[in-house]
C-alpha cells in the first residue's frame, strides 16, 4: 500500500483471461466488482492507456519518471482480442436478414458504413456494396457477420422495420387453437380472469384429485429427478393448482374471486400385462373456480346455491360454443357419480351425449379444512379434449327485415319441475318461422305463500322478412304458445 513514507511507485496495468477470471471466482465463491468486469472481457488495448492516465496523476503530484515503459503483449492473445481478423459484412446480406423497412430507401450502404463507424468498427469498401469490417479491441461480442447486422437493427430502430413474416417460414396454427381463442374469449365476457398454475404436482394432490381406479388403465406420471416432495409428478388435474391461485388470493384479502385455467393433464399408460408406464398422455382440461364472501342470491336460487348454478351456466355457455350432436339436448346434468372432492349434495356432474364432460359444485368441506380456506369454494373440472372434437358453431348473418316486429309477452305459472329448456324445445317445435325469438323476462317465487311453483314472464318476438304480419295471424300464433304452455301443466295468470 502507499504510506506517506512510500517514495518508490511501480505502476502496472494488465489484462485478465475472462475465462480463468470465471473459473476462478465460481471456484473460490468470490464474487467482486474486478471479477464480475473481467470475466465479461475488458478493452486488451486499455492497458497502455490507464497506465498513461495514472502515471500523469502520479507526475502532477510532484513524481518523476524513471525508466521506459515495458510493453509485454502475447500475439495469440492479442490476436483474440484486438487483433481479430476483419469481417466481411454485405449490405444484401443485412436487408435480407432484416427485411422490409418502413423507410422508402431502406437500409443503404452508406446508413451501413455510419452505424459501424459510430460502433468504433474501421469498414473498409471490399467490392460493391461489401465491406471488410475491423473490429473494435472493447468489443469483444462482435465474432461474426449476423453480430454485426444485429448492431446496425438495434441502432437503426426495431420500430422502423415493418411488420411482415418471412416468406420461407409458414405460421400455421394448431388444431384447437380456434376453439381455445372461443372459450377463451367467452370466459373472459363471463367475468372470470385468467390464470396459469405450476405444471407439477404432489402425491398428495394426486391422491385426492385424481380417482385412478375409476380410469383404468391410467396412473400418475412421476418425475425422475423431482425439485421436491410437492413438484413430484406431472399434474394429473388443474384442481389442486386452481385451490393454489384461490387461496392466494384469499390470503391477501381478496374475497371475490372468478378464475379459469386452460392446460395440460399427464397421465401414464398402463398395459394390461405390465406394471409399468409405456407411454405418457396428454390431454386438454379446463380448471373453473369462484369464490365470494358474500353471494348474491337470484329469483331462483339462495346466496348458498348461486356458485354452484353459475358454474353451471358457465358450463353450458361454453358447449352453446360447439355444434354439439343432437342439439342442445345433448346437454344433460346429474347429481350421481361426483367426485370425492366435490361436497356430496352440492355437486354434479355434466354429461354430453351421456358421458361425462364435466364436474362441479362446492368443495368437499374435508379439503377446505385441510387447506384452510375461510370461506366456501366452488370449483369445476371441465374435459376440454371432448368438445374439441366437435366442430366449432358458424356465425352468420342475414339481412335485417324491414317490417315491423311484434312483442307478445305471456305470463305464467308453472311447476318446479318444468325447467326452461323444456319450454324452449315446446316452442321450437312449434315450428313458427316468424317467430324470431323467445326469452324468460322475469322469473320469480315465493317458496312460502306458492311452494313448488314459479311465475314465468315469456317474451317472444314476431317478425316476418317479407310482409307486415296481420293481428289474426299472431294471435293464432300466440294461442299455439299459450296451449304448450297449459300443456306443461302451466296456468296463465290474469
Amino acid at each position: 500500500m502507499i504510506t506517506p513514507e512510500t517514495k518508490n511507485i511501480l505502476v502496472e496495468a494488465a489484462w485478465f483471461d475472462p475465462a480463468s477470471v470465471r473459473r476462478s471466482s465460481r471456484r473460490h465463491l468470490l464474487h467482486t466488482d474486478a471479477s464480475h468486469r473481467f470475466e465479461r472481457g475488458a478493452d486488451f488495448n486499455a492497458c497502455r492507456l490507464a497506465s498513461a492516465l495514472v502515471s500523469v496523476l502520479i507526475l502532477e503530484a510532484g513524481g518523476k519518471p524513471e525508466g521506459e515503459l515495458i510493453d509485454v503483449i502475447d500475439p495469440e492473445v492479442a490476436a483474440r482480442t484486438a487483433n481479430r481478423t476483419p469481417i466481411k459484412i454485405s449490405v444484401a446480406q443485412v436487408r435480407r436478414h432484416l427485411g422490409t423497412t418502413v423507410d422508402p430507401d431502406g437500409i443503404t450502404s452508406e446508413i451501413v458504413q455510419q452505424y459501424l463507424t459510430s460502433l468504433g468498427c474501421e469498414p473498409l469498401l471490399h467490392g460493391l456494396d461489401v465491406y471488410l469490417v475491423k473490429l473494435p479491441s472493447w468489443r469483444l461480442d462482435l465474432e461474426r457477420e449476423i453480430d454485426l447486422i444485429e448492431e446496425i437493427a438495434r441502432v437503426y430502430g426495431y420500430n422502423r422495420f415493418a411488420n411482415t413474416l418471412p416468406a420461407a417460414l409458414p405460421v400455421n396454427d394448431y388444431p384447437s387453437a380456434a376453439a381455445e381463442h372461443a372459450v377463451r374469449r367467452r370466459l373472459l365476457e363471463l367475468g372470470f380472469s385468467e390464470a396459469v398454475s405450476s405444471t407439477f404436482a404432489s402425491g398428495e394432490d394426486a391422491a385426492h384429485f385424481y380417482d385412478s381406479e375409476r380410469k383404468l388403465g391410467k396412473r400418475t406420471v412421476a418425475m425422475e429427478n423431482p425439485l421436491s416432495e410437492e413438484a413430484s409428478l406431472l399434474r394429473p388435474s388443474l384442481v389442486p393448482g386452481m385451490l393454489t391461485m384461490l387461496a392466494h388470493n384469499l390470503n391477501r384479502d381478496v374475497r371475490e374471486v372468478r378464475l379459469f385455467e386452460q392446460g395440460q393433464i399427464f397421465t401414464g399408460t398402463v398395459p394390461a400385462d405390465a406394471s409399468f408406464i409405456s407411454e405418457v398422455n396428454e390431454s386438454p382440461q379446463l380448471s373453473l373456480g369462484v369464490t365470494a364472501a358474500s353471494a348474491r342470491p337470484s329469483t331462483l336460487h339462495s346466496a348458498a346455491d348461486a356458485p354452484v348454478f353459475e358454474l353451471k351456466g358457465a358450463i353450458e355457455s361454453l358447449a352453446s360454443l360447439f355444434a354439439l350432436q343432437g342439439g342442445p339436448a345433448a346437454l344433460s346434468f346429474t347429481a350421481a357419480e361426483t367426485p370425492a372432492w366435490l361436497e356430496p349434495g352440492r355437486s354434479a356432474t355434466a354429461l354430453l351425449n351421456n358421458q361425462p364432460l364435466a364436474s362441479f359444485g362446492e368443495l368437499a368441506a374435508s379439503q377446505r379444512e385441510v387447506r384452510k380456506l375461510r370461506q366456501p369454494i366452488y370449483l369445476a373440472q371441465i374435459d376440454l379434449a371432448r368438445l374439441y372434437e366437435l366442430p366449432l358453431k358458424r356465425v352468420t348473418s342475414h339481412d335485417l327485415s324491414r317490417f315491423q316486429a311484434v312483442e307478445r309477452d305471456f305470463s305464467f305459472v308453472l311447476p318446479d319441475k318444468v325447467i326452461w329448456q323444456t319450454i324452449a324445445d315446446a316452442l321450437d317445435a312449434l315450428a313458427i318461422p316468424e317467430m324470431q325469438s323467445r326469452r324468460p323476462v322475469e322469473v320469480w317465487r315465493d317458496a312460502k305463500k306458492y311452494p313448488d311453483v314459479y311465475s314465468l314472464l315469456l317474451r317472444t318476438v314476431f317478425q316476418s322478412n317479407d310482409r307486415t304480419l296481420r293481428e289474426e295471424e299472431i294471435t293464432g300464433w300466440s294461442s299455439r304458445i299459450v296451449e304448450v304452455l297449459t300443456g306443461l301443466g302451466g296456468t296463465q295468470r290474469a
